[in-house]
């Protein structure tokens, strides 16, 4: 198995990782927002599988970052989490999860839950071969004020937003799997209030079967052309939330 511990802002030149050429279970979930105990009830469940998440894992390494974010700081547990992530008591993951950075992720926590919690964030216009399927993966959400940042340029919340450079990488290739954060803004079904990104338009029809995000909490399963969209709905409130891929 080639895996990286550390697989979100140090390989910014590179743009195809093997992480494992094993034939198994691909399970995609939907935005976590700190539901750690529903993660592991569901890597117990399934048991050995490759497990991605479409972002918004929203576990921090600080009190001060988790009272910051809007909706995790509501949930007692999260607290809990958040000081055995700092006191690095915390019990990894049985299994890794592979994650897009979210709305509410944080870029400087990426080595921490990488070591502490088995949690690996992938870098925004890469493609990650898992099994016999490649993911090409754009995490985070438009922004028109920080679009032609460079990534090194962002701080803080606006990490958030995926760049111009990152998202022209991702075009120049080819994968089996989108994997966004954001939806698309036309290949969802009509008259579902979704806040989507015209310019994942064009990575959908790059994909050749999948499309798959998070962020807008609803889960829906629709087509376009010869591929499947998915959108899923947030883990927190949704054991469901999740879809499951055959490699």
């Amino acid at each position: 198995m080639l895996m990286r511990s550390f697989l979100g802002g140090a390989m910014q030149g590179e743009v195809k990782q093997i992480i494992s050429e094993s034939n198994k279970k691909i399970v995609v979930i939907g935005d976590p927002h700190g539901n750690i105990r529903g993660l592991r009830q569901l890597m117990e469940n399934i048991g050995d599988a490759f497990y991605l998440s479409v972002g918004d894992v929203a576990v921090f390494s600080s009190r001060t970052k988790l009272i910051a974010d809007k909706r995790a700081w509501r949930h007692t547990e999260n607290y809990e989490i958040t000081d055995r992530i700092v006191a690095k008591t915390f019990q990894p993951l049985k299994y890794p999860l592979y994650s897009l950075f979210g709305n509410h992720d944080q870029y400087e926590d990426l080595e921490i839950l990488a070591e502490v919690c088995n949690i690996h964030y992938l870098n925004n216009g890469n493609v990650y071969q898992f099994g016999e399927l490649t993911f090409g993966v754009m995490g985070g959400v438009y922004s028109n004020k920080y679009h032609t940042y460079k990534r090194e340029d962002l701080r803080g919340n606006k990490n958030q937003a995926f760049t111009q450079e990152e998202y022209n990488r991702l075009l120049s290739q080819e994968y089996d799997v989108l994997l966004t954060h954001q939806a698309s803004e036309v290949y969802t079904p009509g008259g579902l209030p979704l806040r989507g990104c015209r310019l994942i338009n064009t990575l959908v029809e790059a994909a050749r079967s999948y499309h798959i995000h998070g962020h807008d909490h609803r889960s829906y399963l629709s087509t376009y052309k010869d591929k499947t969209i998915i959108g899923l709905s947030t883990f927190l409130h949704h054991s469901d939330a999740y879809y499951i891929i055959n490699s």
